[in-house]
């Protein structure tokens, strides 16, 4: 039976002592909540979400973005349109839109996103984000293209709710296409 002969030069290493792997954890740690914190824009949570993705503070009528996660989803509630009715000679008009959620609560820190459908009838403002009653109020201002045919009844509106930081296609994201009455 043949032995592996003893190297004189091989060293052993030693595994590094508890206090390093402690200061490790700990810079982990806080490194992981730093980007939780980047990642929901500051909005911190009063609710972590549960299993089905709610706020498990059920008592809340307004959750922060943060308190939201898949498979719970933004939702478009409402949409208003402040400025009163739309028509021909609309040179600016604003509009409020509430974002709730499918857990039955508003949405505070949401990214809304609304734009005309065709493009270039108005101006795309800039996006805004819920506040405490889980509304935005955006202003457009008319272009070009407006209206976009004589025959023109409605005023269609893309809108998004997301989380900011969060990809618009994926997590709790929602989409809808909603129509403003136009009156001649």
């Amino acid at each position: 039976m043949e032995r592996f002969p003893r190297h004189p030069k091989v060293r052993h290493v030693l595994a590094p002592a508890p206090l390093a792997i402690a200061f490790v954890t700990v810079l982990a740690l806080a490194l992981v909540a730093a980007a939780a914190m980047a990642a929901t824009n500051g909005t911190r949570g009063t609710a972590a979400p549960g299993p089905n993705g709610c706020p498990t503070n059920k008592s809340l009528k307004t959750a922060p973005i943060a308190d939201l996660a898949p498979p719970a989803r933004t939702q478009i509630a409402a949409f208003d349109v402040l400025s009163g009715p739309i028509n021909k000679q609309t040179q600016t008009f604003t509009l409020k839109v509430r974002v709730g959620s499918t857990c039955s609560v508003n949405i505070k820190g949401a990214s809304v996103y609304v734009t005309a459908v065709p493009y270039n009838q108005f101006s795309i403002p800039a996006e805004e984000l819920t506040g405490d009653d889980g509304t935005a109020t955006l202003v457009f201002r008319r272009d070009a293209n407006f209206p976009a045919s004589s025959k023109q009844q409605q005023l269609t509106l893309f809108i998004r709710a997301t989380k900011p930081g969060e990809d618009p296609l994926a997590g709790v994201s929602t989409r809808r296409l909603v129509a403003v009455d136009f009156s001649g």
